[in-house]
């Protein structure tokens, strides 16, 4: 998609109201101002407030971000449901937008508990992170044929929206000081003067120290964040993992075709669940594609059978190399869980 065909005249209504997500009739209901963030070169900053996006439009936002890979996330409140779109580009890819249109990453719908099960979450998201610090961008497209209202929501440890005006300082306060005077004469022939006494500066007001404001305990991340920084596979070990996250595993494989299984413990009952990647899908690991994923097993029961309560995988590649799980917790409280894994040629020792 380039710049040229960025489908201008569209409009866009910043609206101060609580996140969330609706749509506008029809577009003759509409604003009747266009939006100016229509190609990364006019981007605005993402303002975390709802914004209206015209039926088949294409609107840009940026953020500036330190680098270092610290997590980003990227987060369109029901975005999904009512059928948004968005891309993630890097600060090259924008830049070289009119002459391809390569992005970063893409929001996705993940699988998150419900009443039936697993279900896919109507919100879109995308987490990830870049060694290289500058402006990144997000296109959020709306390919309906109806107006929509959107929140974009993108925090991180190091990621900002632009630079903050700097608060002016106070101006110093003026000093004054008055001389007087005073002659005073007791005959035409004497005349005497007074001496003149000097008149103190007048002090300064007394501006009380403000308190210090103590600044919030960081809450530390995982550091097996993404494929880049995947530990060994801690195999049977209890492992900690926070509310809503994931983390990354690794482990060695031969390539004979030998059986790998991966189980993990009560991934069933916890909600817990795991995916596995092959080298190739790690790097682009923000397009979400895995090879497979744990899942529920037959077993015997008083009912017959029932599902079991761990997630297992079995398989096997032709490929060696080093292969990736991540672990994902999408309860709201951290969870403690265990995984198991097995074969003949694999290993998971540093």
């Amino acid at each position: 998609m380039k710049a040229k065909i960025l489908i201008g005249g569209f409009v866009a209504l910043a609206l101060a109201a609580a996140i969330g997500l609706g749509t506008v009739p029809s577009a003759a209901q509409g604003p009747a101002t266009g939006p100016t963030n229509v190609s990364p070169f006019t981007a605005i900053y993402a303002d975390f407030q709802q914004h209206q996006i015209p039926a088949g439009a294409y609107l840009w936002y940026m953020f500036d971000y330190g680098g270092e890979n610290k997590k980003i996330n990227i987060f369109v409140p029901n975005g999904g449901a009512v059928g948004l779109e968005f891309r993630v580009y890097t600060p090259d890819q924008a830049k070289n937008i009119e002459n391809d249109d390569r992005f970063v990453g893409r929001g996705n719908r993940v699988q998150v508990p419900c009443s039936d099960g697993r279900c896919t979450s109507p919100d879109l998201v995308w987490e990830g992170g870049f060694h290289q610090y500058g402006t990144y961008y997000v296109l959020v497209i709306n390919p309906t044929n109806i107006w929509k209202t959107f929140s974009l929501l993108i925090t991180g440890e190091n990621v900002s929206h632009g630079v903050p005006t700097p608060t002016p300082a106070f101006p110093p306060t003026p000093v004054t000081t008055t001389t007087t005077t005073t002659i005073t004469t007791t005959t035409p022939a004497t005349t005497t003067v007074q001496p003149v006494q000097p008149v103190q500066p007048v002090p300064p007001p007394v501006v009380p120290t403000p308190l210090p404001i103590p600044s919030p305990t960081p809450v530390k991340g995982v550091e097996n964040d993404s494929p880049y920084t995947a530990v060994y596979v801690r195999d049977n070990r209890d492992q900690s993992i926070p509310a809503n996250t994931s983390m990354w595993y690794k482990f060695d494989y031969g390539g004979d075709r030998s059986r790998i299984m991966i189980v993990l413990y009560n991934g069933n009952v916890s909600g817990i669940w795991f995916a596995l990647f092959t080298p190739e899908q790690a790097i682009n690991f923000t397009d979400d594609r895995f090879i497979g994923r744990g899942m529920t097993q037959p077993v015997l029961c008083d009912q017959g059978k029932c599902s079991s309560n761990d997630l297992v995988w079995v398989g096997n590649f032709n490929v060696s190399g080093t292969y990736f799980i991540r672990v994902t917790n999408p309860n709201d409280k951290p969870w403690v869980f265990k995984m198991h894994i097995e074969g003949d040629n694999i290993n998971i020792v540093e």
